[in-house]
């Protein structure tokens, strides 16, 4: 199950999921496999990273992306079609 493993990752990282503050979109164009976006102003976004880093110690690659609508210092997961 694609879904319990991000559950998996948050709790790795001592994340709280907050219902409030989370929330779905579909995107024009399909994709495959996951993508942490942040703002191009953003640099290198430590939260965005830590995540980047625990996906990849269980065996889940995602890939990168910017996007200047999303605040800084936060960051989006966009799940796509699993690989």
């Amino acid at each position: 199950m694609f879904g319990e493993d991000f559950v998996e990752v948050f709790n790795r990282l001592n994340w709280k999921i907050d219902p409030q503050n989370s929330g779905t979109a579909i995107f024009s164009q399909a994709f495959t496999g996951l993508q942490i976006v942040v703002n191009v102003a953003d640099g290198k976004n430590p939260q965005a990273n830590a995540l980047l880093q625990a996906l990849k110690e269980i065996g889940i690659s995602a890939g990168g992306g910017v996007n200047p609508e999303i605040p800084i210092g936060t960051f989006e997961i966009r799940i796509g079609v699993k690989e």
